[in-house]
């Protein structure tokens, strides 16, 4: 690539020189030889001082570990690029081996196999696990004789050698693998057997039985595993059967079925493949899956998900988020006609497929007038959320109804603005969408300014003044005069709210009516069948217990619990409790309900002992109500009172604590565990976007007082 470039360059440069020289100059033509030599020396001194920069960048870039792999090509034929990767792989640095491993995996070994080899002899086990998990394929680099002698003699590398074995159907190995079909360690017994059965599927019934037993296991990690070693088995793994594991609940077995379900390419798998979108950590190998089957069918499929009424909104949020990849006329429409304010997480997630696919594939004037009518539709949406806010007293009691409020319209704000650029694809918005969302005041005069290239006179007027820094009371004043049909009564707005089948728009929108005994507001709720959750319920009996009276007009007895299911504080309660905590800030309303579901109570007594400094830290605690002290020994550190907290990196790390803690008071705690923080966090992404909003903020706040 370096070469071609000095030389297309250079190859330009000379032509016109040379017509200059013959044509102004007159010079003779034999004359010019002379230039081209010199020329032609030029180029190799540069190309070969450019080549060495080159190299020293990509070995610098190795050791530190800043290879884009996705944009990276390498060319086996470029001697400079092989004893590149040649350094690293013989360089004492572990990381920078795996790096080298890692950049070489989907190209021929052949030049690096003597390297390889002698790291598979004298390698650390985290290497020579890559190196055979590169290699597996390809007896050239790694010989079958080694494989069978890595059987027998090394036993942290006998598993992945099993298995490579029974790929490459090494008949030569089964005496040894035999010999583990009872080995007390399950996931080699399985691989064992797996490798037999691949190496002789006419094996003995023994194998088989312990390998359809495999698949009943109530053990995710042995069904997946199992399910993986069985990929080009039809018989022990049918399409029908796998059709089963792609539906199960585990996301372990799902994925390792998507695995399986890749290398088959069987229409039938195909629809089953889709549903597995609408769970994020399914989500990618799925369409990883997708990739190899046929373009206009998985189109068509993906579509007919989203036109389906009973489809759940995860799985619509899951085909949008695919589609991009698939840029045709019909997944354009598609995403057109879910960009439509009615359902704000899908219309986000139909804006920001659709501008991915538009910077490649422009929309027609038709297309383009669909976004900006989107656009006026989306800002009043947001302006009716504003007016609502205007009209909900600011108090405690109120503080998460208004949060929510708060966060949908800040969640249409890059909505809108993408919708406004729909023209000019091209546009940085996503840049100027962080100067507005994290209020960089010094940077809003050039969004003003690019809204004046972007946007008409008439939609200026309107977006503008959702991100202008103007009163709330300014802003109901700019929608009244743009939009004369706007909701304005509160009652109305929540009535909506109250109706709806979205768990977290009903709980609280049912907690403030039952408050303020806004019976117009109780009347628009769906009494006879209200969302299925805790914390409805929650409101409903915490109510009905301390105002008996209040709720006789309404169907209440199948929302009423137990008294031994409530607990002292409601979730609510511990969700405003949680926003206080500066690791929880950046989480929206309904994911910090999530995490206030997992906060346990906890009631202790005075000079209760909490932890011990050097204890493992595996929770952080919030002080309800109540003092805690931290301390070493006799030397009080600080005293915590209610409203405080400690322990919050407790959840993200795993180191001791520094310091002790004592109860200096009756207290009331409530308790996040690491293992419950991190199962909700891996499921969530909204949840792990505010944590990592929070450290990122640490940081920099650290490195400035560096």
């Amino acid at each position: 690539m370096i070469e071609g470039s000095i030389r297309a360059g250079l190859e330009g440069v000379s032509g016109i020189l040379i017509f200059l020289l013959i044509t102004i100059f007159a010079v003779p033509i034999h004359y010019l030889s002379i230039a081209i030599i010199l020329i032609a020396i030029y180029w190799i001194q540069k190309s070969f001082k450019l080549k060495k920069l080159y190299i020293k960048e990509l070995q610098s870039a190795i050791e530190k570990r800043e290879l884009n792999f996705e944009e990276l090509t390498l060319d086996i034929q470029d001697e400079a690029m092989v004893k590149t990767i040649n350094l690293a792989l013989n360089n004492d640095d572990e990381s920078q081996q795996i790096l080298a491993l890692e950049m070489i995996k989907d190209i021929p070994l052949t030049p690096w196999k003597q390297s390889l080899n002698k790291l598979l002899n004298d390698g650390e086990i985290s290497v020579k696990k890559e190196i055979l998990k590169i290699s597996f394929d390809d007896e050239n680099i790694i010989s079958d004789e080694k494989i069978i002698s890595l059987i027998n003699n090394e036993s942290d590398l006998e598993i992945e050698s099993i298995e490579i074995a029974g790929k490459r159907k090494l008949t030569d190995a089964l005496p040894s693998i035999k010999e583990l079909i009872n080995d007390d360690d399950k996931e080699k017994q399985l691989i064992a057997v797996a490798a037999i059965r691949n190496i002789d599927p006419d094996s003995s019934s023994k194998e088989k039985d312990l390998l359809l037993r495999a698949f009943d296991s109530k053990d995710e990690n042995i069904c997946s595993l199992i399910i993986k070693q069985m990929k080009n088995d039809n018989e022990i793994l049918p399409d029908d059967k796998l059709i089963k594991y792609l539906n199960d609940e585990s996301f372990l077995v799902r994925n390792a079925s998507l695995s399986v379900a890749e290398s088959r390419t069987s229409l039938e798998l195909l629809p089953h493949i889709i549903q597995c979108l609408a769970e994020p950590r399914s989500a990618i190998p799925a369409r990883s899956a997708l990739q190899v089957y046929n373009d206009e069918e998985v189109v068509r499929l993906l579509i007919q998900q989203t036109q389906n009424q009973n489809a759940e909104k995860s799985l619509v949020i899951g085909v949008i988020r695919t589609i991009k990849k698939y840029p045709t006329k019909d997944s354009i429409d598609m995403l057109l006609s879910a960009v439509s304010p009615k359902v704000p997480p899908i219309q986000s997630e139909a804006v920001d497929s659709l501008i991915h696919i538009v910077r490649e594939f422009p929309l027609d004037e038709k297309q383009i007038a669909i976004t900006k009518e989107e656009l006026i539709k989306t800002s009043r949406y947001a302006y009716e959320k504003i007016i609502a806010l205007s009209q909900i007293e600011k108090n405690e009691n109120n503080q998460l109804l208004r949060y929510l409020l708060q966060n949908e319209v800040r969640k249409l704000i890059p909505v809108i603005m993408k919708l406004g650029i729909m023209d000019k694809p091209q546009t940085p918005i996503e840049t100027y969408i962080q100067y507005v969302l994290n209020n960089e005041e010094d940077k809003l005069p050039y969004v003003l300014e690019f809204f004046e290239n972007i946007f008409s006179q008439e939609e200026r007027k309107i977006v503008n003044s959702l991100i202008d820094d103007l009163s709330i009371e300014e802003k109901c004043k700019v929608a009244k005069n743009h939009f004369p049909e706007l909701t304005t009564n509160l009652n109305k707005f929540l009535g909506y709210y109250i109706g709806t089948v979205q768990e977290l728009k009903v709980a609280l929108t049912l907690d403030y009516a039952l408050r303020t005994d806004n019976k117009e507001i109780l009347a628009k709720a769906n009494w006879s069948n209200l969302p299925d959750s805790f914390i409805i319920n929650d409101i409903i009996t915490r109510h009905s217990n301390k105002n008996p009276d209040s709720l006789n007009m309404w169907p209440i007895d199948d929302y009423l619990l137990d008294s031994n299911q409530l607990t002292m504080y409601s979730t609510l309660e511990k969700a405003m409790i949680l926003k206080s905590v500066d690791l929880f800030a950046s989480i929206p309303s309904q994911e910090l309900i999530r995490v206030a579901q997992i906060a346990e109570e906890e009631e202790h007594q005075t000079d209760a002992s909490l932890c011990k400094e050097g204890d493992f830290g595996d929770c952080m605690y919030i002080i309800a109500d109540g003092k805690v002290k931290v301390h070493k020994g006799n030397h009080t550190l600080v005293e915590l009172e209610k409203g405080a907290f400690v322990g919050d990196m407790a959840l993200l790390d795993q180191e001791p604590r520094s310091a002790d803690l004592t109860t200096s008071s009756d207290t009331t705690l409530l308790k996040i565990s690491q293992d419950a923080f991190y199962e909700l966090m891996s499921s969530n992404f909204e949840i792990m976007n505010g944590i990592l909003k929070i450290i990122s903020s640490r940081l920099r706040e650290a490195q400035a007082k560096i």
